[in-house]
């Protein structure tokens, strides 16, 4: 009999595994690394960045949260900046400047997508 290395439970000679989780022919036994963690730039937010934006003063390592509201922001200022203060004055403006992404969106204010269908 031997014994396991990370809990020293009784194993048999032929044993490849212990229920603790140790493998013989894998590496499941070693200590896992830990990679380094970069927090939140955010004050108060403790979670784990996902991505960094860049500032006037540098570059600031964000959540997905703080990275959506950031972004959120900057097109609402944006929006604003432009003059778009209701959802039809921002479609006008898609609609105008790229024509393109006109044929995703057709319907006008207050349409609804069965209006358009017909019905079985």
């Amino acid at each position: 009999m031997s014994q396991c290395p990370r809990c020293q439970n009784p194993l048999p000679e032929s044993a490849e595994s212990c229920p603790c989780g140790w493998r013989e022919r894998t590496k499941h036994h070693l200590e896992p690394t830990r990679q380094p963690r970069a927090d939140c730039g955010y004050d108060g937010c403790g979670t784990e960045s996902m991505c960094k934006l860049r500032t006037p003063t540098g570059w600031l390592n964000v959540c997905d949260a703080h990275y959506r509201i950031y972004h959120h922001d900057k097109a609402e200022r944006t929006a604003s900046n432009l003059g778009l203060e209701t959802i039809a004055k921002r479609k006008a403006w898609l609609r105008e400047h790229w024509p393109t992404m006109a044929a995703y969106d057709t319907r006008e204010p207050g349409q609804d997508w069965d209006e358009d269908k017909p019905t079985i």
